[in-house]
């Protein structure tokens, strides 16, 4: 039995061989019979991908130039880059001493403190002004101490220059951060590529509109006060028309009382 699969394994493993030996054989022929016009093809293909690379190169370069000399001039924006970098060192330093300006005269000792607080740069709320502004402009009138009118003008008038110097203290913090971003554009635009000039724009435009919105914020405070300024002139003479007809009633009291007599 042991005898008899060897020789079915001999059996099958010469007819394996001689398959293999004649797929050597006949392969040669029939590679070359199946792939006679491979070579040809494939040369025609990469030449012509080749030309399309080619074209695509030439249209990218053509694009480029347009860019850079209709679009976006490189030399507009090289000569712009430059003038901005002369503005911001020749100016930047001599703004920033004008703008932190030593403004501070005062010499005693409450008016310091309160212009210190004024001249702070940074927002400060009206009650917390408050201490400092009394202690320098005098305490409100209290009840019993002067008529009705007199104290209600002069502290309506105390609260108006106090929301005015809280809301100076605010626009000064603003405008030292308006300061800071505009600086920042300044810097950008001197790295930024052709094309991204819009953005830095936009930015522009935005802070442009924060600046405004402060001025108007200011001249709403302005007017505030000028109202204010005519209130308290119509207050006093309302307070004099009031102490006349008080006076020409006394008078006319005493002409009546000395008749009698």
């Amino acid at each position: 039995m042991k005898h008899t699969n060897i020789k079915r394994f001999v059996r099958r493993m010469l007819i394996g061989s001689v398959s293999i030996m004649v797929m050597l054989v006949f392969w040669p022929a029939l590679c070359a019979h199946a792939q006679f016009s491979f070579p040809t093809d494939l040369f025609n293909t990469v030449t012509s991908l080749g030309n399309s690379a080619s074209g695509i190169q030439g249209t990218v370069g053509q694009m480029q130039t347009t860019q850079q000399t209709v679009v976006y001039p490189l030399s507009s924006v090289t000569q712009f880059q430059s003038f901005i970098s002369t503005v911001v060192a020749t100016y930047r330093s001599w703004m920033s001493q004008v703008y932190n300006l030593p403004l501070r005269s005062a010499q005693l000792g409450s008016p310091s403190s309160l212009e210190l607080v004024i001249h702070s740069g940074s927002g400060t709320a009206p009650t917390t002004m408050f201490p400092t502004y009394v202690a320098t402009y005098g305490t409100p009138i209290t009840t019993g101490t002067a008529a009705t009118a007199t104290q209600q003008t002069t502290d309506m008038n105390d609260a108006i220059a106090l929301d005015a110097l809280s809301l100076a203290t605010a626009t000064d913090q603003g405008a030292a951060n308006l300061i800071s971003v505009a600086n920042q554009l300044e810097d950008q635009s001197l790295i930024t590529a052709p094309g991204t000039a819009d953005m830095i724009t936009a930015q522009a435009m935005a802070l442009q509109l924060q600046s405004l919105a402060t001025q108007h914020m200011l001249l709403a405070s302005e007017l505030r006060q000028e109202a204010g300024q005519l209130a308290a002139r119509n207050a006093d003479l309302k307070s004099l028309a009031v102490s006349s007809h008080n006076h020409s009633n006394l008078i006319q009291n005493l002409l009546n009382t000395g008749a009698q007599q």
